[in-house]
């Protein structure tokens, strides 16, 4: 919900896929607290037809601004979008490919924690980053930002939290060898890994 109480939904619509070819446009539309739509007529369209089209994240900012976050081909795509359902920065911030499954989370500050897997050739890393209102990435020097798990490839059920200052929190489960284990991490507000061993 926004801070006026409305809400935005965003979806996977096959509306222009005449050729069924399995394209689809990711749309959003903005609700009123009495079920209005707020927006044009059928939601406003994020992208053009693309094929695979991942899921859209979506999180409140400030003054009824959100972040809507997505994968397409494992390209992800962020963009601040305002309570007109206009996009709001210059151009949208993309991170490299080969990054899926997003997760955001507010840092309290207008801007916003990214916590995603990103693939290198047939391993898989776990990496965060946090951008600012304006869409400025903060962490590493990198679009990708900071490696959480660089040498581990078997995760599973990574959580983002943060930390209440800015900072991040990241909890996974994985599977080296024969064992099981649950671990975590803590990045600070100036992106600095705070734990070593």
């Amino acid at each position: 919900a926004l801070e006026d109480g409305s809400w935005v939904v965003g979806w996977r619509d096959f509306r222009n896929d005449l050729e069924q070819t399995g394209s689809a446009q990711l749309y959003l539309q903005r609700v009123s607290t009495t079920g209005e739509p707020l927006w044009e007529d059928g939601g406003i369209a994020m992208t053009s037809p693309v094929h695979p089209a991942d899921v859209i994240t979506l999180l409140p900012s400030t003054d009824n601004n959100l972040l809507a976050c997505w994968s397409v081909s494992n390209l992800l795509t962020i963009e601040s979008v305002n309570d007109a359902g206009s996009t709001v920065w210059p151009e949208p911030l993309q991170i490299d490919e080969n990054c899926y499954n997003q997760q955001l989370l507010s840092d309290n500050e207008g801007g916003a924690l990214m916590l995603f897997v990103q693939s290198e050739g047939w391993s898989d890393c776990l990496s965060v980053n946090r951008l600012d209102p304006d869409g400025n990435l903060l962490w590493g020097d990198e679009a990708s930002g900071i490696l959480v798990t660089p040498d581990v490839t078997n995760f599973y059920e990574a959580l983002l939290f943060g930390d209440g200052t800015g900072g991040a929190l990241i909890v996974w489960r994985d599977h080296p060898a024969e064992e099981y284990l649950v671990s975590g991490q803590h990045v600070t507000s100036d992106g600095t890994v705070n734990w070593t061993d």
